[in-house]
């Protein structure tokens, strides 16, 4: 797979594909420390640190202020490495590149990669260990999810597991890349949003849920949310232009059947008025155009529910990985089980935001249907 993902880096640099973007470097702590006559608190805890709100990030020695650069700092990715090096049985780290642009999304041709090089995509995914295939699907293909989980071939253990997402549409796109090491307890993501997203209510969503970061599904999980949001938005506007469409039909219809039931004379003078001032009612191209722009709008929907629901069976198996880790430990993480039912109750109400967006937009496709019926009866009268 390494070897496939540097031919394909290569084939990117020939075609100029790469495009560095401003990236932002976070490394989260958990650890466990028992308090005074209190229950043991999962606790972010760092050498050198800055806090931004409730998120405590480590800062290397040396790192410039603020921590946001077009290529990785050699001080981040020595920070990066002693993640591994330098763990504690007791301690969860959560590794994170984010990016809050990334280059605009292409139908049909292979999108920029957010790197700066060849070589320094290949510094990226080698220091944060993530999964190499994430080069395939970058290459113009419609949006992807998909998990993958690596068991002891003996005893069945999970011993590493792999997300990767890469969502492309006219809306905002956005990739993810994540990897678990279950023996060191890290978590490395990286993180890559297209500009029309707001990245900023994203890493709110990043620091409300810090004592999470110990799960590997945390950021797969805020994406699921922050993109649903997005839906219902672009629903409220499809709905709004389906009633509007509706009515204006509806305004058309009255007006010819009152033209119809008047004399030639009469009629001519009708139509006259609207010279005088009065403004002239849209035309039958003007319906056709709002209506081409809902149809069009439902059927890009329809590819993004497919996208959804290969995300949401990817997610299924991250929490089936993360489930099979604490059967096969012999002292379960009383903070990591927490974060899990959690982060499942939140996937949940997510679903049945799901299901409904789907059940409203079959109801928006049936009224698309009666108005263009109306339009084409309209047009043949």
């Amino acid at each position: 797979m390494r070897r496939l993902q540097e031919r394909l880096l290569e084939q990117a640099q020939q075609q100029r594909r790469f495009h560095p973007q401003q990236s932002q470097y976070h490394i989260l702590k958990i650890r466990e420390v028992p308090t005074f006559s209190q229950s043991p608190k999962p606790r972010l805890t760092t050498r050198t640190h800055h806090s931004q709100g409730n998120v405590t990030h480590i800062s290397p020695p040396g790192s410039p202020s603020p921590n946001t650069h077009t290529t990785m700092p050699p001080e981040w990715q020595t920070a990066f490495t002693n993640t591994w090096n330098h763990n504690t049985p007791n301690q969860s780290t959560l590794n994170c590149i984010f990016q809050p642009t990334r280059p605009h999304h292409i139908s049909g041709i292979p999108d920029p990669l957010p790197f700066a090089s060849k070589s320094e995509a290949q510094t990226v995914f080698a220091t944060l260990r993530l999964p190499p295939s994430y080069s395939q699907i970058a290459q113009g293909t419609a949006g992807s999810a998909q998990a993958h989980t690596t068991r002891n071939h003996s005893s069945g253990t999970p011993e590493s597991f792999e997300f990767i997402a890469h969502y492309t549409s006219r809306q905002p796109s956005w990739s993810l890349s994540l990897s678990h090491d279950p023996s060191q307890k890290v978590t490395s993501v990286f993180w890559s949003v297209e500009a029309k997203m707001d990245s900023a209510a994203l890493l709110e969503d990043f620091r409300d849920f810090e004592r999470f970061a110990l799960h590997p599904m945390l950021v797969p999980c805020i994406m699921y949310a922050a993109n649903l949001r997005m839906n219902e938005e672009r629903r409220r506007s499809i709905k709004t232009r389906v009633v509007e469409l509706e009515n204006s039909i509806r305004g058309m219809i009255q007006r010819e059947a009152s033209s119809s039931s008047s004399s030639f004379g009469r009629d001519d003078a009708h139509k006259n008025q609207y010279r005088h001032g009065e403004q002239a009612p849209p035309s039958l191209e003007t319906y056709f155009q709002v209506l081409h722009s809902c149809r069009k709008d439902q059927s890009s929907r329809k590819g993004r529910y497919r996208f959804w629901r290969n995300f949401v069976e990817a997610l299924e198996e991250g929490f089936e990985y993360v489930e099979a880790l604490m059967a096969a430990s012999d002292s379960p993480d009383v903070y990591l089980l927490e974060a899990h039912r959690e982060l499942q109750r939140w996937v949940k109400v997510n679903d049945k935001k799901l299901e409904s967006l789907m059940a409203r937009d079959e109801d928006h496709v049936c009224r698309v249907d009666n108005v263009s019926h109306m339009v084409c009866c309209e047009l043949m009268a």
